[in-house]
C-alpha cells in the first residue's frame, strides 16, 4: 500500500490527495504569485502546513499553484 497524503491549494482551498513520493519545490518567496525554485523534495518530507509548489508534469492541474500540505 503506497503512502498518499492530501494537500490543499492555497487560494481555492481545493484539496488534492497526492503520494509521498511526489516531488516537491520551494517558495521563492511567501507571495501567492512567487515561482517554484531550491532543491526537490518528496512530499512526505514537508512538514504539515508547509507551503510549496508541486514540482513535475504527473499533476498539470497543480502546476504553478501554491499548495499546503493538510495535517
Amino acid at each position: 500500500m503506497a503512502l498518499t497524503l492530501k494537500v490543499v491549494e492555497v487560494g481555492t482551498g481545493i484539496e488534492h490527495e497526492l503520494p509521498g513520493d511526489a516531488a516537491t519545490r520551494d517558495a521563492r518567496t511567501l507571495a501567492y504569485f512567487s515561482y517554484p525554485s531550491g532543491a526537490v523534495v518528496p512530499l512526505v518530507f514537508r512538514p504539515a502546513d508547509a507551503m510549496f509548489y508541486v514540482s513535475g508534469d504527473r499533476w498539470p492541474e497543480l502546476t504553478g499553484k501554491l499548495v499546503r500540505r493538510c495535517v
